[in-house]
């Protein structure tokens, strides 16, 4: 039979495509944003028998009948019950066996609010019953209860209900004892309030993993920068598990009793939450079972060479697996070549901010370093923008960006580069560094390229990246040093530039200067000979960043 992976954009579409291909299934995507004559002849090959697996987004399925359709999967969460509903009922129409897969993450119901928040053409009820309807699909998926019966139930359709169907995912856990029944609304009560009041009672809204660090008492760098372990109601379900917090704050949003700012990832409690702290409205929620489900008799779990992970630091040592696998896959070895699964559930516990944090993790050393450690940090990072654990934007100022030993150019423009970055990311659905990393940018302001061609100039920035975001770039910085409203501003800010540049060059004499064959040459020497970033970047006078960067660049890796 065939497959269909419904993705949140078209980026994810593309990428999931070419990742099939890469794995030897004959597939392809499908999306709006292809030409009619291309989307058909997709269609054509389906229905010919011609692919195993079609990657799309929601356009896709209308008017296709494959009855040999074995398995749907969700890449991303759905933005309602009816979209999940008509979608996964595609699978199965010959009346086999077939399989539905829903994936489901913190980052992508912000993603969703943020999508309905964003769409200018319909009106304020209809942007309120999209995030209703949305509510609806995160309590879908969070539940404990038979799929079936729910989907029933929410379609009203209660007559036709079996009292668990046996074949999903929560019917077959519970029937093997994998999963026990959740508490009922009333047993839950005790424990909501309470954590609800623990949320209520912090100064600002704050991400999902600071306000589970905080309900377990965690005492989490960001928990300790605000100070909050000194909070009487900190560690409030010390009993509970991240992940079980975790599921509890997505019960929370999909009940009304959490709202999230889809622009910061942050949740904030609303005026039902006050009415079921106080009593005057009853407790719309249910706590997950205090069991996490496990995996059926014989099967292999995954996190045993994670060892005792929390929620979150599972989540990260996921992402790492997924990065080796495309590594491995680009040099040409095998997965172990690269790091081994514990030196990966190491740095998901440790959270390294640079090179210097990354190099004491069993398993790394200098070698390891060079050759990887700019995209583990940039993975580490992008998972810590991802997972809701956004700064209040009262705080942002003060957080500093997690560039290792990398000297920060402007601010100002470096902020409106970033502020760009974000908004080509949210566009594409892809991460931040896909768009380009932080030395980028930094590389940019340092630079200040008045033209594509200089910005091509740039060590730094990638061929494709001039291509694709080359105009974008040197209009805003066109615009920056342009800016005809502020003329002495623009000047001071030029010479705060020159100063900055001037500074950067009395401790790396090189900085900013287009690399030579010459450096090209010794640098491969010095990678050879086991010699470490910091003696190469003393020895070349350049950055240790750009080192690194360099080392990347020239595919250096199985040196």
């Amino acid at each position: 039979g065939t497959a269909l992976v419904y993705t949140g954009s078209r980026r994810n579409a593309e990428d999931v495509a070419e990742a099939m291909r890469a794995l030897g299934w004959r597939a392809a995507h499908y999306h709006a944003g292809m030409s009619g004559p291309d989307r058909t002849a997709v269609q054509e090959k389906f229905q010919a028998g011609a692919l195993d697996v079609i990657a799309a987004t929601n356009a896709f399925g209308m008017g296709i009948d494959r009855p040999d359709i074995r398995l749907v999967v969700h890449q991303s969460l759905p933005e309602s019950v009816e979209a999940y509903y008509q979608e996964v009922g595609r699978a199965g129409r010959d009346g086999e066996p077939a399989t539905g897969l829903l994936l489901i993450a913190d980052p992508d119901i912000a993603w969703r609010f943020k999508m309905i928040a964003s769409d200018e053409f319909v009106s304020a009820e209809q942007q309120l019953r999209r995030r209703e309807m949305l509510r609806a699909m995160v309590g879908y998926a969070e539940t404990s209860a038979c799929r079936h019966d729910s989907i029933l139930e929410y379609f009203e359709d209660e007559a036709e209900e079996l009292g668990g169907c046996s074949q999903c995912d929560n019917c077959v856990a519970a029937a093997e004892g994998r999963l026990s029944a959740e508490p009922g609304e009333a047993d839950s009560a005790g424990v909501v309030r309470e954590a609800l009041s623990a949320i209520r009672s912090l100064p600002f809204a704050a991400g999902a993993g600071a306000i589970a660090s905080y309900l377990i008492g965690h005492g989490s760098a960001q928990i300790r920068r605000y100070d909050w372990q000194a909070r009487p109601q900190f560690g409030v379900l010390k009993d509970r598990r991240e992940d079980w917090v975790r599921r509890l704050l997505r019960r929370f949003v999909a009940s009304g009793v959490l709202a999230i700012d889809p622009e910061h990832q942050t949740l904030h409690v609303t005026r039902r939450t006050v009415d079921v702290i106080n009593g005057a409205k009853p407790n719309p929620v249910r706590l997950p079972p205090q069991d996490r489900p496990t995996l059926r008799a014989g099967a292999r779990d995954p996190r045993s060479d994670s060892g005792t992970l929390d929620g979150d630091a599972a989540t990260l040592f996921e992402r790492l697996k997924a990065w080796r696998r495309l590594r491995a896959d680009a040099d040409g070895v095998p997965a172990y070549v690269i790091c081994h699964d514990a030196t990966l559930a190491a740095i998901a516990e440790a959270r390294p901010s640079s090179g210097d944090e990354l190099m004491p993790v069993n398993g790394m050393g200098p070698a390891k370093l060079q050759r990887y450690g700019v995209q583990i940090l940039a993975e580490v990072r992008a998972h810590t923008a991802e997972s809701g654990e956004g700064v209040p934007p009262h705080l942002a100022a003060e957080q500093p960006e997690p560039n290792g030993d990398t000297e920060v150019g402007d601010g100002s423009l470096y902020d409106q580069l970033r502020a760009w970055r974000r908004r080509r990311s949210t566009r594409e659905g892809v991460k931040l560094w896909e768009v380009c990393s932080n030395d980028v940018l930094l590389a940019v302001i340092n630079v200040l390229p008045r033209t594509v061609d200089a910005l091509r100039a740039i060590d730094d920035v990638t061929a494709q990246q001039a291509d694709r975001y080359g105009t974008e770039i040197v209009a805003a910085v066109n615009a920056y040093l342009d800016d005809a409203a502020a003329p002495e501003a623009a000047r001071d800010t030029k010479s705060d530039h020159e100063r900055r540049i001037a500074e950067l060059r009395t401790k790396h004499p090189r900085a900013c200067e287009p690399w030579t064959d010459e450096e090209d040459a010794r640098l491969v020497q010095l990678v050879a000979a086991g010699t470490d970033v910091k003696e190469i970047a003393t020895a070349l006078e350049r950055q240790r960043t750009a080192i690194s960067s360099r080392i990347e660049k020239l595919r250096m890796a199985s040196v």
